[in-house]
């Protein structure tokens, strides 16, 4: 009797051994979740200001020319307008001086209604929240038993867009993880 335990011991031990070298799809879910640290919210940045034009204070003078390194409010006026009519943000032209050179700008502020997507603000920029990158499924395995590691090929998915998200793609993305097994378990690589 004593025997059949100890046999039946061994071969539990030995299953279980044998059992974390095979990577299943939900331990290699809980490792591609923790290593990209998913969920997480995606943003984008959304200057302050907005290049109209330039002129000079003097007339008859012509100094060299001035370099707006920021964003250009021609290229993003449909963008705007559209947040602006959505009620997330309020748009105002405003000029600043800089020695005899005026700039005319577009000046952005979030309204209430768009400060709760605000994650950040520097200077320059508001960091709005445009969505949640999610785990989508396990789409294929590929273990090397030979080399001790697997590739896992998986999805992520967008999720929870905001209105400042609204025209991001919600297709799922394929992403290929490498991992291994160690003495102590799978790991990414």
């Amino acid at each position: 009797m004593g025997i059949n335990i100890l046999v039946l011991l061994i071969s539990i031990i030995s299953l279980s051994a044998c059992d974390s070298k095979n990577l299943s799809h939900k331990k290699a879910k809980e490792l591609i979740v923790e290593a990209e640290g998913l969920p997480y919210d995606e943003t984008t940045k959304l200057p302050k200001e907005y290049y109209i034009r330039q002129y000079y204070e003097q007339s008859g003078f012509i100094p060299p020319v001035g370099l707006w390194g920021g964003a250009h409010y021609s290229d993003e006026k449909d963008k705007l307008d559209q947040l602006q009519a959505d009620g997330l943000i309020n748009i105002e032209e405003k000029e600043r001086e800089q020695g005899i050179l005026i700039w005319v700008l577009m000046n952005v502020t979030l309204t209430e209604k768009g400060k709760q997507y605000l994650k950040s603000e520097d200077e320059d920029n508001f960091t709005l929240r445009t969505s949640t990158i999610d785990f989508g499924e396990i789409t294929g395995v590929q273990t090397y038993k030979e080399l001790g590691g697997a590739d896992v090929y998986y999805t992520i998915v967008r999720t929870n867009l905001t209105p400042f998200g609204k025209n991001l793609s919600t297709e799922a993305k394929d992403r290929l993880e490498n991992m291994a097994l160690f003495d102590d378990g799978w790991k990414v690589r």
